[in-house]
């Protein structure tokens, strides 16, 4: 079902809604409903979560084997030593100027 509604709105963004319109193909009408649905879809996922919210989501998570968390680490450690060692080089390279 569809509710009609007036909006008195500015130039900027009556010419923002017509060109998302031509440029997604669709009504104006369409072009306010996406955008909305987008910026709710947004907010959803930028608002802050309670502490309860996020533990169940990890625990929600898949947990990892040993294997897995072992190969994960020594990943993290050999990227962290090239970081290091990066690091290192270019604080040298600037003394020795």
């Amino acid at each position: 079902m569809n509710v009609r509604t007036t909006f008195a709105l500015d130039e900027e963004t009556s010419r923002t809604i017509k060109e998302l319109a031509v440029a997604w193909g669709v009504s104006q009408a369409e072009a306010v409903r996406r955008a909305v649905r987008l910026v709710k879809e947004r907010e959803q996922t930028l608002a802050p979560k309670t502490p309860l919210a996020v533990l169940k989501e990890l625990r929600a998570q898949p947990i990892r084997s040993r294997t897995e968390t072992i190969a994960l680490v020594r990943q993290l450690r050999t990227e962290r030593r090239a970081e290091d060692a990066a690091r290192e080089d270019k604080l040298s390279r600037k003394k020795a100027r």
